[in-house]
């Protein structure tokens, strides 16, 4: 592997966020924050690879060597393999399908059937807060918190004096509980107070959340923490949107007897600069927003919220996704993109994140659609945020709450998107999602490819009656929770066809992604 070609994917941006609307106290909290993350972080290394913190000390003795790309690519990543590509940069160093979560030669076989003969423990085998281990040859589960008992402590106490320097009681009360979570393992508390986090200039969270790791069993959370300064005009902007959350699933395109019978009160939306991130945000590719919490029951009662990180969004719009659909559009299709709708897109699909079916029956017994889908689940859910995003779009038009150009520029702004993503692997949850949604725009003509001009562009008209179409595939799978129909559809669907391959290989030169350089 050519480790500086492969650096040369990821553009180097600068995060220096402007602090002075902080007050003292404020700026003292945020560096006990990223004091915090930073340990974070060791935990979700330890997470993604069983020997990776042993890899980043050796690693580490090559800074300001000849070998310093190793380290370099090791930071970029957080693991020995490209998490793009999977290759490994580190001989011998392959991606483990289960992550650290699982010992490395158990199946999904053997998980089951011990669950089979010991249904007592499923639920600490199942909780996405555990480690699954062998001892005396017998699989245990043991939890986050004992696992990583001497780091949680840690953290625990610093956020317990970043809390002391809160004048926000909201604020102050998120960090306590947090605290508190890391150290029992039940997140239920500290998920209810973020989401109520109100008026404050420091947007902050930290925990287990996503499973994208987990390729196994798409169970186990990954740590993370992502901590910002709140804009709070663009987020006042959007507040509108907070209140249509249960309108948007009400309309959704499922038979009545699928649908939930409420989404919960709060759908908070909030716009932040990012400061610094760690952990499950910081592997390879950014995130640009995020919908959580993930834990179903939270959302029944509270809904979820919905953080949205305006200058990595706009980093990557100007770096990664400007040359690409520079080069995929015409020049009549490419009129009807820019920054705004981009964005828009991206909040329309955390929305969209944290609506649809959550809790299922599935023979006879209450599971939530992650359980059912397993493995296949991050994939779906990423897609029908995608997708639902274009069709919440559509349905906000007709409602006048968008105009007809903003919602033909959101349309195009995400199909365009799709091409930078697609890149990235189709075994990556997000990318895997955005090749179905090509594959089936170009197999129901409405996306077409210009063989003359070697460009793309979109009949407006009949993609709309598509994303509906796919909307209500995706929807029902999720439902109906069954796992066979969700892995014909994807099998159907999440194909790198000799055409995109083609086209990819025309983008070769466009930056993958960019990696963060926090100054502050």
């Amino acid at each position: 592997m050519d480790l500086k070609k492969e650096l040369s994917k990821f553009k180097e941006i600068e995060i220096k966020p402007d602090l002075k609307s902080l007050n003292a106290k404020e700026k003292k909290l945020l560096f006990k924050l990223v004091d915090a993350a930073k340990l974070i972080h060791e935990i979700f290394l330890d997470q993604v690879h069983p020997k990776n913190l042993e890899l980043k000390k050796e690693l580490e003795l090559l800074r300001g060597t000849d070998k310093e790309d190793s380290l370099k690519m090791f930071e970029i990543h957080c693991a020995p393999f490209d998490t793009v590509t999977h290759s490994p940069f580190i001989e011998g160093q392959i991606k483990l399908k289960g992550a650290n979560f699982y010992p490395a030669d158990m199946t999904i076989v053997e998980f089951e059937e011990f669950i089979k003969k010991n249904p007592k423990k499923k639920d600490s085998f199942t909780t996405p807060y555990s480690l699954i281990r062998r001892k005396n040859n017998v699989l245990v589960a043991i939890p986050y918190s004992e696992a990583y008992k001497d780091e949680l402590k840690i953290i625990a106490k610093l956020l317990l004096e970043a809390s002391t320097f809160a004048d926000n009681s909201s604020l102050k009360d998120y960090l306590e509980k947090i605290s508190k979570s890391l150290l029992s393992n039940n997140y239920f508390d500290s998920d209810v107070a973020w989401i109520d986090l109100k008026e404050t200039n420091i947007e902050a969270l930290f925990g287990p959340y996503e499973v994208y790791l987990d390729g196994l069993l798409g169970l186990k959370a990954t740590f993370e923490a992502v901590i910002g300064i709140v804009d709070k005009r663009a987020s006042s902007d959007l507040k509108f949107l907070e209140e249509k959350v249960d309108e948007l699933d009400k309309n959704l395109p499922l038979p009545p007897k699928y649908k939930s019978s409420t989404k919960g009160n709060s759908s908070p939306i909030v716009v932040i600069d990012e400061v610094f991130s760690a952990g499950d945000n910081r592997a390879g590719i950014h995130f640009t927003a995020f919908n959580l919490p993930n834990d179903e029951k939270v959302k029944e009662l509270k809904g979820s919220k919905k953080v949205l990180l305006k200058n990595i969004a706009k980093a990557k719009y100007e770096h990664c996704m400007t040359p690409i659909i520079k080069e995929i559009f015409d020049e009549e299709t490419l009129k009807h993109t820019d920054f705004d709708s981009y964005f828009t897109h991206i909040l329309l699909h955390e929305i969209s994140h944290g609506i649809g079916p959550g809790i299922i029956t599935l023979n006879g017994e209450k599971v939530s659609v992650n359980t059912a889908l397993k493995d296949l689940y991050p994939t779906i859910e990423e897609a029908k945020a995608d997708v639902l995003g274009v069709f919440n779009a559509i349905y906000l038009r007709n409602k006048k709450v968008y105009t007809e150009e903003f919602v033909k520029k959101i349309i195009t702004s995400f199909v365009g998107g799709i091409f930078r993503s697609i890149r990235f692997g189709f075994h990556e949850a997000h990318a895997g999602a955005n090749l179905i949604v090509l594959n089936y725009l170009m197999e129901q003509n409405c996306l077409r490819y210009n063989n003359k001009t070697r460009k793309f562009f979109i009949r407006y008209e009949p993609i709309e009656q598509c994303f509906t179409s796919l909307a209500e595939m995706i929807l029902l799978i999720q439902a109906e929770g069954d796992y066979e129909k969700a892995k014909d559809f994807v099998d159907m669907y999440r194909d790198l066809t000799p055409g995109i391959k083609e086209i990819i290989a025309r983008l070769k030169d466009a930056p993958t992604d960019i990696t963060p350089k926090y100054t502050f």
